[in-house]
């Protein structure tokens, strides 16, 4: 088994984005994702809820529901090249270790920035939002 890199045992915090295979992906590639917990496991690993990136922004039907990075400064301070769409809806529980996350090429870590405070805000009320309406505490 090899050595994991030094990355794996600095995991993100709450509204990092990182890059990593988000489970099901049709086009199974690194993606962006934003990170909503962060995990200890029991063997000393970490394990990442992420909600998915997609530039397909989809504004009319998702802007109330889901967290929409689009001005040039959010895009610069979460490290992302485009507009982006993190869908809060659909989360996945994966490990923060390879191959499930990975860099992208030339990047030392998966994470490429974080949410700015008045985006981590609005995202925390949509969640709670989400939350509220699917009867969760």
């Amino acid at each position: 088994m090899g050595t994991k890199p030094g990355w794996c045992s600095r995991p993100p915090r709450i509204g990092d984005i990182i890059t990593c295979l988000y489970p099901n992906d049709p086009k199974g590639r690194l993606r962006p994702c934003l990170v909503l917990e962060t995990r200890a496991g029991s063997s000393g690993g970490y394990a990442v809820r992420v909600a998915y990136g997609t530039s397909n922004l989809n504004k009319e039907k998702r802007s109330q529901i889901d967290l929409i990075i689009e001005s040039s400064t959010d895009i610069n301070e979460c490290g992302i090249a485009v507009p982006t769409r993190f869908d809060l809806e659909h989360t996945a529980v994966i490990p923060w270790e390879p191959p499930d996350c990975e860099c992208w090429h030339g990047e030392y870590s998966p994470k490429l920035g974080a949410l700015p405070l008045e985006r981590q805000i609005d995202c925390a009320h949509k969640i709670a939002a989400i939350q509220n309406k699917k009867g969760g505490v």
